[in-house]
């Protein structure tokens, strides 16, 4: 009967429960789109491995490097030495092998037919010998390219860069400008997930990609069975140093990476959408404690005529988990429908993603149990509010719930606020404090929500007094309505507060970060002028900086470069430069040692990373190359000097002669080059003529010191862009919630809006008093949430002081800015509950029970 009773109520109630359902859709939808995002993109990429991968068996070198290989995305073979292209020769003439073709491959910069780079920054583009022999290769119109001047591009880079079969354009490959033809148009039969791919003539790309005759992968295709093809290879090939393994399993491998980044995309998402979830918690349990007070007469009744605390209680929690039901049910087709959105707005800025969207199981049971939980467990309490109602009450003319005092609340919320801030504090004072600080703004935020009840009244009575003053009696009745119950404002807001204190903490975090780059610039950048380049795996071209330092009026151009290698058994990026670059271009700080020992095979090591390492002057670092054919080289390098140079990234630097020694050529990359003018030079006639130089490469920019930290503080809004949509559901249902309370409140408060409009009450003021409610409770908790998010953040720069980020900014403009937003929000939040108000008529008010 309970159960009849709880779908009834949930049926015949809609504006009841109809913001509880919305608020469940928007946090599943999150939560499905994330799970249904993840498998799109495995799909997409499983057929991108599948295509890549068809042969039956990979000849692949020997392990050199475990986290190399671990660490990989869709390399079978990374961390492991190169094999001999020859080897596809005697391959070729094992019984049962239709062909081997081995993988020339590498990176270029593409040109588009608007004359920018393709994808600069962004998705890589990759250049793929052609092998007339590849049963997987289609080609489309034209025809293979042939000899250095043509390329092929796949359909959908064709669409991407607006070239066609035949037009003219220009690569950069090997640090050179190339002009050429596109030639033809390459089939993959698989969407290439945003990736820009050119075919190149087979000799051309061995030229380019493995002039020493190495490759990292040989493909076999066979028409026997993968096993007797990988005993076939394996045993014609014993003695030469390589593996030979299944194609699936190196389809596997591939998975593999794949699924381990998705995880982490994955993971990431929740963490959002667990916040809103949380939110729509705060929403949901307000929501029902308004219901339950609004039937405490029904509940006594049933009390009355014999329903037990427990039915009661089930009654309540029953119409929580329908509720649960509707809006997981609802959300489980909006997660689908936004991935489907999702999947049509990359595409059409050129990442299409061929996956399907699947729907499996286990995402709609976890979607459906998900959204039944959250609103069971936050329906509970106010059930069991209900649940203590006593049958005698049904013969009362009103009933209400004893409501315990706040002294206890008052006094453990600030208890945990004080240890909140105790941690922070403690944060800012010891190594790691990391995790001391965020433990800290945990039990802050957790000790406002529990303390908010208790300091309502006199806050709102603070936040009231404009109002007050210039509005009566809106101001006065508005701010009364909301201190009357501190605990259903303190729910309202606590949503809100959420939400705007991660806000609050990323706005001071970005602004910190802002200030400590440009502090590093301002202090570190001694040379006139920076050129980088968009797409940081080509760098910048080696002939470029020739041509750089004969630019007329420049005093000297400093490549720094930067590879990827272990010193001292960690792997981590190492960066290599003349002397002059920190001498002339970079500022910097000997602690101990002298700038005059950073030659051959001298290093340069940071203060705090010789600290840690207990390394001294002289100190005699080991390091560990791969050569060319991917084989480790073991070195060692001497410490010449411990330096300060916060502007440099990285920890042990080496000299361009040693790394040009012991680097390979395909794993040297030129990051930057910090260029000097001569005493007396023009500089905007400097920056034009050096602009000049750099045209031709597209994806080269001529910067100071302005254009640097500009440059960079974008790459942070970038960031900050993304958070604050990511953290915009937890506001949108934050709203909702200030919707809901509001509409509840006024079916609650029906006859006493009659006796107002009865006693001559306009309908203006009526719902001008409503919208005073909803930007009271608003600003309320924007004022709460922004305090502990800016308290918490500007702890940061201490804590992480040694990263470089050691400068606190506080944006007060923006999170002026935030509160005012908020106000906004309340205003618009309060327009269909005050029309709502405003529409009552007033006879039927008054006879409201």
């Amino acid at each position: 009967m309970m159960g009849k009773m709880a779908w009834r109520s949930v049926r015949q109630h809609p504006v009841r429960f109809g913001m509880s359902v919305i608020v469940v859709v928007l946090g599943i939808a999150f939560v499905t789109g994330t799970f249904s995002l993840r498998a799109m993109m495995s799909s997409t990429f499983g057929n991108i491995v599948d295509s890549a991968y068809a042969g039956q068996a990979y000849v692949r070198g020997t392990l050199v490097d475990e986290s190399a290989a671990a660490n990989s995305m869709m390399d079978p073979a990374a961390g492991r030495t190169k094999v001999p292209m020859d080897l596809a020769t005697s391959i070729d003439a094992i019984d049962g092998v239709d062909v081997a073709i081995p993988d020339v491959s590498g990176t270029l910069i593409l040109i588009k037919a608007d004359g920018t780079a393709a994808a600069a920054g962004g998705s890589p583009t990759l250049a793929l010998g052609l092998d007339p022999r590849d049963p997987t290769l289609k080609l489309g119109a034209g025809k293979r390219p042939s000899g250095p001047d043509e390329i092929a591009l796949d359909t959908e880079t064709l669409e991407r860069t607006a070239l066609q079969v035949g037009s003219k354009t220009q690569i950069i490959v090997g640090g050179q400008l190339k002009d050429v033809t596109v030639s033809g148009e390459l089939q993959f039969g698989t969407a290439s997930a945003g990736a820009n791919l050119v075919g190149l003539d087979l000799d051309t790309a061995t030229q380019y990609f493995a002039p020493d005759g190495t490759v990292s992968l040989i493909s076999v295709f066979s028409s026997s069975p993968e096993a007797d093809t990988v005993a076939a290879v394996t045993s014609a090939l014993a003695g030469d140093g390589v593996e030979v393994v299944a194609g699936q399993t190196v389809r596997d491998e591939s998975t593999a990476s794949v699924e381990t980044m998705l995880g982490f995309v994955s993971t990431f998402l929740l963490v959002f959408a667990l916040v809103a979830l949380v939110v729509g918690g705060f929403i949901i349990a307000n929501t029902f404690t308004m219901i339950v007070r609004q039937r405490l007469r029904e509940i006594a009744v049933l009390r009355a005529i014999g329903a037990s605390p427990v039915q009661v209680f089930a009654s309540v929690v029953g119409q929580a988990a329908i509720v649960g039901l509707i809006g997981s049910a609802l959300g489980i087709g909006g997660g689908v429908a936004l991935v489907y959105g999702l999947r049509a707005v990359m595409g059409n800025f050129g990442m299409n993603l061929s996956g399907e969207v699947p729907l499996d199981v286990s995402t709609v049971v976890i979607a459906i149990v998900t959204g039944v939980a959250v609103c069971v467990i936050s329906a509970a309490i106010p059930a069991r509010q209900g649940s203590r109602v006593a049958p005698v009450d049904a013969m009362r003319e009103s009933v209400s719930i004893k409501e315990k005092a706040l002294r206890l609340r008052g006094i453990l919320g600030g208890l945990l606020m004080v240890a909140g801030v105790a941690a922070v504090v403690a944060s800012t004072r010891v190594d790691s404090g990391g995790s001391l600080l965020g433990a800290g703004g945990a039990a802050l935020l957790v000790g406002l929500l529990v303390v908010a009840p208790a300091i309502t009244r006199p806050v709102t009575r603070l936040l009231a007094l404009p109002l007050k003053h210039w509005s009566r009696p809106i101001g006065p009745l508005a701010a009364d309505n909301v201190m009357r119950n501190p605990r259903r404002t303190a729910a309202t807001a606590g949503a809100l507060m959420i939400g705007l204190a991660l806000v609050g903490a990323a706005s001071v975090l970005a602004a910190s970060a802002e200030k400590s780059v440009a502090s590093l610039v301002d202090t570190g950048f001694k040379a006139d002028f920076v050129v980088v380049s968009a797409d940081y795996m080509a760098g910048v071209p080696g002939e470029v900086v020739d041509k750089l330092a004969a630019a007329p009026g420049v005093a000297g151009a400093d490549p720094l470069y930067y590879s990827f290698f272990d010193v001292d058994g960690e792997s981590g990026q190492v960066l290599a430069f003349d002397r002059t670059l920190v001498q002339d271009s970079i500022e910097t700080t000997v602690i101990s040692g002298s700038l005059d020992g950073f030659t051959g095979d001298g290093a340069l090591v940071l203060e705090d990373v010789a600290k840690d390492k207990g390394w001294q002057v002289g100190t005699r670092i080991p390091v560990s190359v791969l050569d060319a054919s991917n084989q480790p080289v073991e070195e060692t390098v001497k410490i010449a000097a411990i330096i300060d140079a916060g502007s440099l990234g990285g920890a042990v630097f080496v000299t361009t002669d040693w790394f040009t020694a012991n680097v390979p050529a395909s794993s040297r990359i030129i990051d930057s080059v910090y260029i000097r003018a001569e005493a007396g030079t023009d500089l905007t006639a400097l920056r034009a003529e050096l602009t000049e130089v750099v045209k031709p490469y597209v994806v080269l920019t001529v910067m100071d010191k302005d254009d640097l930290t500009t440059y960079i503080a974008d790459q942070i809004q970038q960031v900050l862009v993304i958070l604050y949509a990511l953290l915009g559901l937890s506001i949108v249902i934050a709203i909702l919630g200030i919707v809901n309370t509001l509409a509840l409140s006024i079916m609650e408060r029906t006859r006493e809006i009659g006796l107002l409009r009865a006693v001559g009450m306009g309908r203006l003021q009526l719902s001008g008093v409503v919208v005073a409610e909803s930007i009271l409770i608003s600003v309320f908790g924007a004022i709460g949430g922004l305090a502990v998010g800016v308290g918490v953040a500007s702890a940061m720069p201490s804590v992480f002081d040694t990263s470089g980020f050691d400068q606190l900014a506080i944006p007060w403009g923006a999170l002026g800015a935030m509160i005012g937003l908020a106000a906004i929000v309340g205003l618009v939040a309060a327009i269909w509950p005050a029309v709502r108000a405003a529409r009552l008529p007033v006879l039927d008010a008054l006879s409201y029970e």
